[in-house]
Parts: structure tokens; sequence; C-alpha cells
């Protein structure tokens, strides 16, 4: 595998932010050959993270509920210091999301385990999430414009939120086939099971989450 000049630099995940929505398995075996590390791997999570929170009108109002929180409190310390833990909170649950996603998909699909294979599966769940970031964008936005607002205000558990693990179904697929060699056979039921479970976690959550 002949390496990438340069490594993994922000021009190339930028590139790869519209050149894997296209074509993910060539992107992820480019983003390989780059030798792409776990500090780039990890910007990647966050900006996926932040993009698609924005995206949301749930969240966004939620966020900014948050913010003005904070500025009100009578203590700009305490309320800043609330901000900074709920802002710990959601990258510590990105962070668990991220390592058991790679630890369930590598068990599934690479027999033998070591940190070479680890770290290509990480990247392989950091750049699906990355490929498929303008396609969910694009289908979440239309969902917004198309769908009735009651679908989209919807409980966790809703169409509008199945959108992220569905178009990023295949573009994890992708990544699979082309880091690990692995068939579609096998590459497809793995994401499918990942994405699946995720989204299958969330409503659980809200199921056995204490009303407010």
């Amino acid at each position: 595998m002949t390496a990438v000049a340069g490594g993994y630099r922000p021009a190339l995940a930028l590139r790869h932010l519209w050149r894997g929505a296209a074509a993910p398995g060539e992107a992820m075996r480019e983003a390989l050959r780059a030798r792409i590390g776990e500090m780039a791997r990890l910007a990647l999570l966050a900006l996926v993270a932040a993009a698609l929170g924005l995206a949301d009108p749930e969240t966004r109002g939620l966020g900014r509920a948050a913010v003005e929180n904070a500025l009100d409190d009578p203590s700009r310390l305490h309320g800043l210091t609330l901000l900074a833990t709920g802002a710990a909170l959601i990258g510590l649950a990105v962070m668990a999301a991220y390592w058991i996603a790679a630890l369930v998909a590598h068990s599934l699909v690479w027999p033998s385990w070591s940190r070479a294979s680890l770290a290509r599966m990480r990247s392989a769940v950091a750049l699906g999430a990355w490929f498929a970031l303008l396609p969910t964008l694009a289908v979440k936005l239309a969902a917004l414009a198309l769908l009735p607002a009651r679908m989209v205000a919807a409980d966790p558990p809703s169409l509008y939120t199945a959108i992220e693990p569905g178009v990023g179904l295949p573009y994890f697929a992708a990544c699979l086939m082309a880091a690990f060699g692995a068939a579609a056979a096998r590459a497809v039921p793995v994401a499918i099971l990942v994405n699946g479970g995720f989204y299958l976690l969330l409503v659980i959550l809200y199921f056995v989450a204490p009303s407010p």
C-alpha cells in the first residue's frame, strides 16, 4: 500500500467530505495510505456530531437553552461549569459509541486482534461517519422541508432520528470492505447490526429514562 505524501491533512479530510460521499471505498483506502491517526479520527467525529446537532431543531433548542441557563445562573462560574460538564458528557458518549462500534465490528469482521487492526477499524468507524455526513445532512434537510412538523419534533425514536443510522449504513459497510477486504455478504450485516444497535439503544433509553 503506497503511502500518501503529507499524511492525513485537513485538505485531504475536506476532499473526502465530498469524495467519500461518492466513492467511500476509494476514499477509505486513500485515508489508510495517508496513515490517519487517532487525533484526526476524533476530530472528524467531533465535526460530525456538531454538524448533525446543528441540523436537528430539537438539539439546537436544547443547546440554546443550556447556554441561556448557564448565562442566567446567579453564579456565572457555576453556570459555565454546568455547561462544560454537559459538553464533556456528550463527548464521552460519542467516544463510548465510537469504541463500542469499533470493538463489535472488529469481533465480527476480523479473526485476529492487533493494535493495527483495531486502529484500522476505528478509522472505518470515523471515516464511515465522515463520508456519510453530506448525504445525511441532505436527507435531514429534505425531511425538515417535507415532513410534518409533528414528525420532526417527535420523540427520539422517530423517522427523523432514524435517518442518521440509515444513511450511514452503506458507508460503514463500504469502509469495512475497503479496510478489511470483507465481502458485502459480511460487511452489510455487520453495518446493520452496529448502526441498528445504536438506534435501538436510543429507543430503549427513551423508554426507560425518567420523565422530567
